[in-house]
Formats: C-alpha cells, sequence, structure tokens
C-alpha cells in the first residue's frame, strides 16, 4: 500500500471505522459480499507505530453499519442480516474495554450515515430492508449521562 502504511488485519467490506483518541476503530462488516457473512470483529490501528490490535467483538455480528464516537465512546448503530435489519446500539469504552447495549433505535436501517452535532449522534438515511433500499430518516440518539 502507498504512504507506509500498514495493510488491515483481514479483508472485509460494509464494515464502520471511527477515530478515537488518535486511533483507527474498525468495526464489523462482512466477507465474500454475502450479509449471511457478518463479522464481529474489532480492531484498532495506530498509525504512530503502524499496528494494529485485537479488541473485543462487538456482541451483534452485523454489516451496513455507522459509528461515532460522543463522550469517549464508540456507539455502532444499526446493520443487516439475512434476518433484516438492526435496531441495535452497542457502545464501545476503550477506557474499560467493554461494550454496552443502548437505547434501540426507533426502527431497523442498513447503509444509514451518522454525524455528531452538538452533543447528539444523528442518524440519517439508510434503508429499512436488507440488500437496498433508501429512507429519508433521521433520528438523534442523546446518550444516558
Amino acid at each position: 500500500m502507498g504512504d507506509g502504511v500498514r495493510a488491515g488485519p483481514g479483508r472485509r467490506g460494509v464494515q464502520s471505522i471511527s477515530v478515537h483518541n488518535g486511533q483507527l476503530h474498525v468495526i464489523g462488516g462482512r466477507v465474500n459480499v454475502s450479509y449471511a457473512n457478518n463479522l464481529s470483529a474489532h480492531e484498532a490501528y495506530d498509525p504512530k507505530s503502524a499496528t494494529w490490535t485485537q479488541l473485543p467483538p462487538l456482541p451483534t455480528k452485523r454489516s451496513g453499519i455507522t459509528s461515532q464516537v460522543l463522550n469517549g465512546k464508540i456507539h455502532v448503530f444499526g446493520g443487516e442480516a439475512t434476518a433484516g435489519t438492526f435496531t441495535e446500539n452497542e457502545a464501545y469504552d476503550p477506557a474499560t474495554r467493554k461494550w454496552t447495549t443502548m437505547t434501540p433505535m426507533l426502527s431497523g436501517l442498513h447503509g444509514l450515515g451518522s454525524a455528531v452535532y452538538n452533543g447528539r449522534i444523528h442518524l440519517l438515511t439508510g434503508g429499512h430492508h436488507p440488500g437496498g433500499g433508501g429512507s429519508n430518516s433521521h433520528t438523534v440518539f442523546s446518550p444516558e449521562k
């Protein structure tokens, strides 16, 4: 790869990536195109040392997810699998290396986008059915304090 960046720990796609304390957290995704092959994988890349670290896996295997960092935790929303779309919202706390189940989304979505604005996570668009679709959905997640 260019720029001396070390390749990731495994081939996958449709994962989510968030940055926390200068490390890139690569979470979930799938292999071989099929959401029947979802992953719970969670690794972090440290650009300073050019190393990958295996971290506690995402509790729910899923792909087509989105993630954002808020209040020191990485929140992972939505996703898809053969059984349907996910409402899950699971948060990883790097300080404790533990996952917590948070308030679920109002409806299952995959392929959604997200952004942090004014201390809340905005969840935008996404599909309600596995494998395609879209919506004009916009919900806002406010974490418990």
